[in-house]
């Protein structure tokens, strides 16, 4: 299954990829990737289960990430965990603690980079379209020229092992899923709140960041904040079924 969001204002697109770009993030440790990778949420390691470190920078991004997904994905897809990767290439590998579907959203201009299930039954490099895949089962990246940013979802498999803060602390950030049962709060993410203009509630330079950037290049643009949720929430309207083409 594949689910395209091309539909929705291309704004939406372009203030993530910002916002990524604007977040630090370090080079990958995986020695089957190469190029930059920070995974945001449910993660493990020697000592178990644990919520990889979020500082606001961070928090940001997977607020807006997930508003993003909470929009357009079915109430069926879960996830507590994302993988944000800058300009990398992976080798063929399995995700193991990947539990069900992840879904992959690419980002950027650029040339090649297919993202490719290595049994051929998914390649795609398509800037803006949300993809489900299997991501215990094996796949790459492919080599390519550009900007190439990759956002993978997907459900720890130990999610459920967290403490109850930590998984307070991931619903906080508007990840959605039945590992973090027992949650006392909720992401106001989860509601869509109408505003009036993006005069009202964006920074000047943010705004122009949301218009298409400006003569300056990125560096002359605001950093897309939580303020901007709102206005985000606004460009999607759930209620309006165009906005989103399902591909089967």
């Amino acid at each position: 299954r594949q689910m395209c969001i091309r539909d929705s204002p291309k704004a939406i697109q372009d203030m993530i990829a910002e916002t990524v770009r604007r977040t630090s993030i370090p080079m990958s440790r995986r020695p089957y990737v190469q190029g930059q990778s920070l995974c945001i949420g449910a993660s493990c390691g020697p000592s178990g289960a644990f919520v990889a470190p979020t500082t606001p920078e961070h928090r940001n991004l997977a607020q807006m990430v997930n508003m993003v997904l909470l929009m357009v994905m079915p109430k069926t897809f879960e996830w507590t965990s994302l993988q944000i990767n800058y300009n990398t290439i992976s080798e063929p590998h399995r995700d193991y603690n990947n539990l069900g579907s992840s879904a992959i959203l690419l980002l950027g201009e650029f040339i090649d980079g297919e993202f490719q299930m290595t049994d051929g039954s998914l390649s795609v490099a398509e800037s803006g379209a949300i993809h489900l895949f299997e991501g215990a089962a094996e796949h790459c990246s492919r080599p390519f020229t550009g900007e190439r940013i990759s956002i993978i979802a997907f459900q720890h498999v130990k999610a459920s092992q967290l403490s109850l803060a930590d998984r307070d602390n991931l619903a906080g950030m508007g990840f959605r899923s039945a590992l973090l049962a027992g949650c006392t709060i909720k992401s106001n993410i989860h509601n869509t709140i109408p505003v009036a203009s993006t005069e009202e509630i964006l920074p000047s330079d943010t705004k122009r960041v949301v218009d298409g950037g400006t003569k300056g290049g990125a560096q002359d643009a605001g950093t897309p904040t939580p303020a901007t949720i709102p206005f985000v929430l606004s460009l999607i309207h759930i209620s309006e079924p165009t906005r989103l083409r399902r591909i089967s």
